[in-house]
């Protein structure tokens, strides 16, 4: 796999810590650790929200070379949402979006009618931007910046109030996307099991970091920095240590199945 992003010694004031770390092309990233442990400050100079030089490259190009435009075009970003969107109906704010490209007609039209079949928007499209469900709002949101196809897209603190059935329409709609990498941020490890590698944060410092399943079995490391695992990761350490299991499961009917046998 090709790295998107290289963090080489990054630090920031009494904040980061020499991080290191590669992200690659194609992966969902996931970002945790325990309250003011560092990782919305992360997040914020892998966005160009905060100026470093010499210490984060994507695609082997210093960020704080880059212009806020090629920033814009390369990474999009949802970290709130309660964004102010300023038309009228969705349609109208997917087509605003598409229209600050300068697109070609049929590349205009293929974008608009491929992001609202992949995020099924078609019945909310005459709705009022700022009058939709948390789940609309935030799928319309992803879309606002997918829509101009970036190589990066970072979601932080905005899964707070999401159902469950409703992340994993998400996260699978996210998963078929080609060409883009994913980058999320939360303090709840549920959501971790949906990612591809695992980051934990601690003090400004990156503590673990990894395959998301190979992390996570480092149970001991991850409750003494404050972190609660997934229910079924838990719940198969605790087996494994008994030889009821003999590794992580995440299905409950299988387990189930396995420990009847």
């Amino acid at each position: 796999m090709n790295k998107i992003i290289s963090i080489k010694n990054l630090s920031y004031g009494s904040i980061l810590d020499s991080i290191n770390l590669d992200i690659y092309e194609n992966t969902i990233n996931y970002i945790s650790g325990s309250n003011n442990c560092g990782k919305n400050t992360f997040i914020k100079t892998l966005c160009g929200d905060i100026d470093i030089k010499n210490s984060i490259f994507y695609e082997n190009k210093d960020i704080a070379t880059m212009s806020s435009c090629e920033i814009s075009m390369l990474v999009g970003k949802v970290i709130t949402l309660n964004t102010k969107l300023n038309m009228s109906t969705v349609s109208q704010e997917l087509l605003y979006k598409l229209d600050k490209l300068n697109l070609e007609k049929k590349e205009h039209k293929n974008r608009y009618n491929n992001i609202i079949s992949r995020f099924k928007l078609k019945s909310i499209l005459s709705q009022n931007p700022n009058e939709l469900s948390i789940f609309n709002k935030l799928k319309l949101l992803i879309s606002l910046e997918l829509i101009k196809k970036p190589k990066v897209l970072f979601i932080s603190g905005v899964f707070t109030y999401i159902k469950k059935k409703n992340m994993e329409e998400l996260f699978e709609i996210l998963k078929s996307i080609e060409n883009l990498t994913i980058i999320i941020s939360s303090t709840d490890l549920n959501l971790c099991l949906y990612s591809d590698y695992l980051h934990l944060f601690h003090r400004g410092k990156l503590i673990l970091s990894g395959k998301t399943i190979e992390v996570l079995k480092k149970d001991s490391i991850i409750n003494k920095l404050g972190l609660d695992l997934p229910f079924m990761v838990d719940l198969s350490i605790k087996l494994k240590y008994y030889d009821l299991v003999d590794d992580i499961e995440l299905d409950m009917n299988r387990m189930v199945n396995k420990l009847w046998k």
